[in-house]
């Protein structure tokens, strides 16, 4: 089981954390603590302040939900999930210098963060990257700021009340694991997604503005599902078109303006190279353009 680290940062500029744990710990040789990070950097054995590089511990969980991100600055590498939810934070400025997140990174309902900046230095995230703004009173306008992001393990992007564009995520060129859409509202336009060539599964779900996709002109192999359903505003599969393989199951459902023979086309044209079973309806009975 994960031990669970929780992170309260105090509004003040000190930090607590509350495991009992330093709140950060760089790796040393035989895996004793070597220091510990507060909101003046971290003191080490040799004198004066010097940022960690590495943060937290394989497998563990950082949860900030109240005050500053102060206890993790200078941080390069985050060992094990960060979680930033329900804050009042306007900005990601404390975490300027990380680079990489070997667990999970989930951004969510974080009340005035309208944009992410202070991601600019991100590269990877090894889990899964998840970003949504459900009940946040100032929602996320733009993600420009994860424009250095080159690989994730899995992508999910919830409940986005007004983001209308993935500008940012043009440096893009691996998702290992799933990229899902699931429910964003404002969502219009996918294509920089470009850089992507294969998934571990697709899911594009409960969109409300995406007419096209896109975006995913160049993916031919998905290794898992993809399930396309409930998009109020999809008109066309066209950017599929490069699509030779898909693992799992084709689902293809409840999008009540593309015409159901798209679907039927995008199964004819990936063949043999469907792995699992094909389901297509609730759409209507137009030709596909």
């Amino acid at each position: 089981m994960r031990r669970v680290l929780w992170l309260c940062v105090l509004l003040t500029l000190s930090a607590v954390a509350c495991s009992g744990g330093d709140e950060s710990s760089p790796s040393s040789g035989s895996g004793g603590a070597s220091g510990t990070s507060g909101a003046g950097g971290s003191t080490g054995g040799g004198g004066g302040s010097v940022a960690p590089a590495m943060c937290g511990e394989r497998g563990s969980i950082i949860e900030v939900s109240t005050g500053t991100l102060a206890a993790l600055r200078g941080c390069t590498t985050i060992e094990g999930s960060l979680v930033i939810r329900d804050t009042a934070l306007m900005d990601l400025r404390e975490l300027s210098q990380l680079t990489h997140v070997t667990g999970d990174l989930s951004l969510s309902a974080n009340h005035q963060l309208t944009k992410l900046d202070g991601l600019e230095a991100l590269t990877a995230v090894d889990g899964r990257l998840a970003i949504n703004d459900s009940n946040a009173v100032l929602p996320l306008t733009s993600i420009a700021a994860l424009r250095n992001l080159e690989r994730v393990g899995s992508l999910y992007l919830g409940t986005l009340q007004v983001l209308a564009t993935l500008d940012g995520l043009d440096a893009l060129r691996a998702i290992d694991g799933e990229l899902m859409l699931d429910g964003p509202d404002a969502l219009a336009d996918i294509s920089a997604l470009s850089g992507l060539t294969s998934l571990g599964r697709l899911g594009i779900e409960r969109t409300g503005a995406l007419a096209d996709l896109t975006g995913l002109d160049n993916v031919a192999t998905v290794r898992g599902d993809v399930s396309i359903t409930g998009n109020e505003a999809l008109t066309s599969l066209a950017a599929l078109d490069g699509l030779e393989r898909i693992d799992g199951n084709l689902s293809v459902t409840d999008n009540e303006l593309l015409p159901q023979r798209c679907a039927e086309a995008l199964r004819a044209q990936v063949g043999s190279g469907l792995a699992g079973t094909f389901v297509a309806e609730g759409m209507d009975d137009a030709e596909c353009p």
